[in-house]
């Protein structure tokens, strides 16, 4: 679990450093920084501490009881910091494709990942969104003011009102999607002592859920499933060797039944009888294993007369691109590649999807949907469920 301290913002320091300088040593400092705390984050959260416990100590002084709960509250984002790091292996010609663009500084190796350096920080996003049309993936550090009061839910119900929060950062690593003076949902362990919020855990933006209709572009067919239905009698004449080399490796599931329901139940006398029948492999009180080359219906309900049999079907189930010939009733879907289309001002993580349809459809062919998403800072990262909502 991640722990940090909460700092102030500050004026100018009382000395200066080249920019690129600034930028590498800010970065391995906030890595450091960040293990360093991770390492004492069992100790960040100790309880009932008396500061002046020990020598010295105040014996007048009260116990200062630190306590840990959940914040939520409305965050805005001050600012980024004026690079972008990513993680890629960018080639040379990646490299100047980035230098090209006239918000880069510089584009810079270090142990962290290729820097991306922007000359205006305000410009962050802008040049975040450029190397995403490039395909280079990259993350900023986005600093985020708390307002002044915060309500700390703690475990056990009750509810502590902070305040005195304006002017405190937050740093997270985040792509650079919000614009700066964007009012964001945020969620934190906060660690209070008194009313004061003196450090947190876990910052990250919270998630809100959306239902939002919106539309998709069929791109492929995946593959078709046919599920089709054997009787009993035909049962042994499926040849899944010969199914899976005209279909591929593991397109084939068959769930054969070599088995006889017998209503009702047979006594023990009845059993030992019909144990005695050459095809019968396994009897119990209700039902039979048969012999999986016996498939003689007429003769299997002579030798139980008096008794309703049931043959139960088996069941075939084949995944392929290719057409499918059989004898037997069956039902096909299609499993079909998708790319969502813009949903109304939300920007998706991953638009390729796959959705199963009981029809065909063309290729190019645009369809209605309805999804249910789970929706962080305006951008949908992880789809919940989705439906057609017309005829498709």
């Amino acid at each position: 679990m991640k722990t940090f301290c909460l700092r102030k913002t500050k004026g100018k320091k009382g000395f200066q450093m080249d920019k690129k300088q600034m930028i590498l040593a800010g970065f391995a400092i906030f890595t450091v920084g960040l293990f360093l705390l991770e390492s004492f984050s069992l100790g960040f959260f100790r309880t009932g501490v008396n500061p002046f416990q020990g020598g010295g100590a105040d014996p007048g002084t009260q116990v200062v009881t630190t306590e840990r709960g959940i914040a939520e509250f409305d965050a805005v984002l001050n600012y980024y910091e004026s690079y972008l790091i990513s993680n890629e292996s960018l080639t040379a010609e990646k490299i100047n494709k980035i230098k090209e663009n006239n918000m880069v500084l510089d584009v810079t190796n270090s142990q962290q990942g290729y820097i991306v350096e922007v000359k205006n920080k305000e410009d962050v996003p802008n040049v975040y969104t450029y190397l995403k049309e490039n395909n280079v993936s990259a993350k900023g550090v986005a600093n985020f003011v708390l307002p002044s009061n915060i309500e700390v839910k703690l475990a056990d119900g009750r509810v502590i009102e902070t305040s005195g929060n304006e002017g405190i950062l937050i740093r997270l690593d985040l792509e650079p999607t919000i614009q700066p003076g964007s009012k964001v949902k945020m969620q934190m362990i906060a660690q209070v002592q008194g009313q004061a919020i003196t450090g947190y855990a876990q910052a990250g933006l919270a998630p809100t859920f959306i239902s939002i209709n919106g539309t998709a572009t069929i791109t492929e067919l995946a593959n078709s499933n046919v599920k089709a239905t054997v009787p009993w009698e035909e049962r042994d004449k499926i040849d899944v060797l010969k199914l899976e080399k005209d279909h591929g490796n593991n397109s084939v599931v068959y769930t054969r039944r070599d088995s006889i329901v017998i209503m009702p139940n047979l006594n023990l006398d009845q059993m030992k009888e019909k144990k005695k029948l050459t095809y019968i492999t396994f009897i119990s009180e209700n039902s039979a294993a048969i012999n999986k080359s016996f498939n003689d219906k007429e003769i299997i309900k002579k030798d139980f007369e008096g008794f309703n049999v049931t043959f139960p079907d088996s069941i075939l189930t084949i995944s392929t691109n290719k057409p499918v010939e059989l004898p037997y009733r069956s039902e096909t879907t299609y499993t079909y590649k998708l790319r969502i289309n813009e949903i109304e001002n939300y920007t998706l993580d991953h638009n390729d999807i796959e959705l199963v349809f009981d029809k065909k459809h063309e290729i190019g062919e645009n369809i209605s949907i309805s999804l249910d998403a789970e929706v962080v800072s305006g951008a949908i990262k992880n789809i919940l469920s989705i439906r057609l909502t017309n005829s498709s």
